[in-house]
C-alpha cells in the first residue's frame, strides 16, 4: 500500500495528498488536451492554406453548419476552450470516482458507462441522449453550432458552467470522503 506510506510520511496527511492529486490531474489533463488541440489546429492550418485568424468559418465546407459570421480562428478558439474544459472535467470526474470506488475496474466501468452510453444511445437514434452525451460536449459540434445560431455563446456558456458546478460538487464530496473528519 504505497499510498498509505505516502500519507503517513507527509506532515499534512490526507488533505495534502488529495490536493496534490487533484492539482496533478488538472495540470496533466490541461497539458494533454492542449497538446491534442494544438495538433488539431496545426492540421487545420496545414490542410487549409488560409489566414485562419480572418477567414470566415463558413467559407470551408467542413464548417458550413456554423450559422454565424465568425472567423475560423474564433471558431477554433471557442472549440479549443470547450474541449480543454471538457478534458479537465472528465479527468476530475474520474478522480472523484476513484475516491468513491475501491477497484480501478469499477472506476473505469462507471466512467465509461456515464460518458459512452449516451453517445451509443444517440448513435442508434435515441434523440434524448444527445442532451447527456459527454462526447458531444467534448466534440463541441452541436453545442457551438446552437450557440452561434442563438447569436452568441449563451448555450455553450450555460452548459460549461453547469458542468463545472457538477464536477466541482462531486470533487468537493470526494475531498470530504477522502480526507475524512479532522481529528485533534
Amino acid at each position: 500500500r504505497p499510498v498509505a506510506d505516502i500519507i503517513r510520511a507527509t506532515k499534512k496527511g490526507r488533505g495534502f495528498v488529495w490536493r496534490s492529486k487533484t492539482a496533478t490531474v488538472i495540470s496533466l489533463a490541461f497539458l494533454l488536451t492542449a497538446a491534442c488541440e494544438a495538433i488539431d489546429i496545426l492540421y487545420v492550418s496545414k490542410q487549409y492554406p488560409l489566414d485562419i485568424a480572418t477567414c470566415p468559418a463558413r467559407s470551408l465546407t467542413a464548417f458550413a453548419t456554423v450559422p454565424a459570421d465568425i472567423s475560423l480562428g474564433e471558431y477554433l478558439a471557442y472549440t479549443v476552450c470547450i474541449r480543454i474544459l471538457a478534458g479537465i472535467a472528465l479527468a476530475l470526474f474520474v478522480t472523484a470516482l476513484s475516491s468513491f470506488l475501491k477497484k480501478p475496474l469499477a472506476v473505469i466501468g462507471t466512467a465509461c458507462a456515464i460518458t459512452l452510453l449516451p453517445a451509443v444511445a444517440e448513435y442508434v437514434g435515441v434523440d434524448a441522449a444527445e442532451k447527456f452525451n459527454f462526447l458531444s460536449f467534448y466534440g463541441a459540434g452541436k453545442l457551438l453550432t446552437a450557440s452561434f445560431a442563438d447569436g452568441g455563446m449563451k448555450i455553450a456558456f450555460v452548459a460549461s458552467i453547469a458542468i463545472i458546478i457538477a464536477v466541482g460538487i462531486l470533487t468537493a464530496i470526494s475531498a470530504l470522503r477522502w480526507c475524512g473528519e479532522k481529528r485533534r
